[in-house]
């Protein structure tokens, strides 16, 4: 996340009053009379911040009586920024006891005013890129989402319409702000088409939001480097949901993956970590996509009658998750044997949390 810039003012009004004036300024009564909130963590502080930049507010002062200035500074990082983030902060007046008076300095996102937009309360003209988001919003959701489609419908296709429209960002650090910003928001997720995790899951959770599904964001690591990802509530439960995951890389248009699609937290737990507290539990398996589509495999003998029963469809790509696959046993020859209409097969296989996802493609 972008780091805020520290600015300490400290006024010389010593030249006027000698040094016992600054001490007065600095631990001081006289500047903590003003009534305002108070906050002892950085969870707090960051609920607080996240709260006014809800409000759309441009800043906002506030006591702390046990953070440090290094705590302070931390406060994006512990963000998900989908609403905007710290630009600068300043401490106002500090006393010996640790007690800060700071003032916060915010810088609003183009989600903000298009979440606004989509429950009507935004009032005036919006920003130019807001604009054009609320806009490609508005295209996807009429393109996508069709009358009667259920949560868990809505949900796969918000999931494929953002992995078949946006590549990965190749050359970016996922967390890390740099000077083309467009790649870490759903700005350059959805209308650019290109963006790192933190672009995908502001994608998602915007997109889920505007058809009402409820989704959070999740800010951690995966396989040790800092990540992006999302929570959705579907009819029994939360479950998490990685769409950047989803996305093949190098880009392969038109190619979706599941392999993170609805996951446990134990399942997710494998690759990614995230701080328990503040987010919902996972635990439930019903609308995980290969249980949902009965496409979890024990035995071959089960593999086989799957797959020739979508063969029999006549499906030209075929995903399957098997449980302690062995590529011994798994022999694929019987997909071109048993099926004289096939004039063209070829598998592949990837590792999962949940197991190994075999995927065939076949031309008839």
């Amino acid at each position: 996340m972008k780091v805020v810039r520290a600015v300490l003012r400290l006024f010389f009004i010593a030249v006027l009053i000698g040094c016992v004036g600054i001490e007065a300024y600095i631990h001081g009564a006289f500047d903590f009379l003003e009534e305002l909130d108070t906050v002892s963590s950085v969870s707090e502080l960051t609920q607080y911040v996240n709260e006014e930049l809800k409000k759309g507010a441009g800043q906002f002062d506030i006591y702390t009586d046990s953070l440090s200035e290094e705590q302070i500074k931390s406060v994006n990082r512990n963000m998900d920024g989908f609403f905007g983030s710290v630009d600068t902060y300043t401490i106002l007046g500090k006393k010996s006891n640790g007690k800060m008076k700071v003032r916060m300095k915010l810088k609003v996102s183009d989600n903000l005013y298009v979440w606004k937009q989509l429950e009507g309360t935004q009032k005036g003209a919006m920003p130019e890129k807001a604009q054009l988001l609320y806009e490609k919003v508005e295209q996807i959701l009429a393109n996508e989402i069709q009358p009667g489609m259920s949560d868990f419908e809505k949900e796969k296709a918000i999931h494929d319409y953002i992995v078949t429209n946006c590549a990965f960002a190749e050359g970016y650090s996922s967390m890390e702000r740099s000077e083309n910003e467009d790649v870490y928001k759903a700005y350059g997720a959805l209308v650019n088409g290109s963006a790192v995790c933190n672009g995908y899951a502001e994608a998602m959770y915007l997109l889920m939001y505007a058809c009402g599904v409820e989704c959070r964001m999740v800010i951690g690591t995966a396989d040790g480097s800092d990540h992006a990802w999302n929570m959705v509530n579907m009819e029994d439960g939360w479950y998490q949901v990685d769409v950047t995951w989803d996305d093949p890389t190098p880009d392969r248009k038109g190619y979706v993956q599941y392999d993170y699609f609805n996951l446990t937290d134990n399942a997710m737990g494998v690759s990614h970590q995230w701080s328990k507290e503040g987010y919902p539990v996972c635990e439930k398996q019903t609308y995980n996509y290969f249980s949902y589509y009965d496409r979890i495999c024990n035995s071959y003998e089960e593999f086989q009658n799957k797959i020739n029963g979508m063969i029999s469809q006549k499906k030209k790509r075929i995903t399957m998750l098997v449980e302690n696959y062995d590529a011994g046993k798994y022999d694929m020859s019987f997909v071109v044997d048993q099926h004289l209409n096939i004039k063209k097969a070829s598998y592949s296989t990837s590792e999962s949390a949940m197991g190994t996802v075999v995927t065939l493609t076949v031309t008839y």
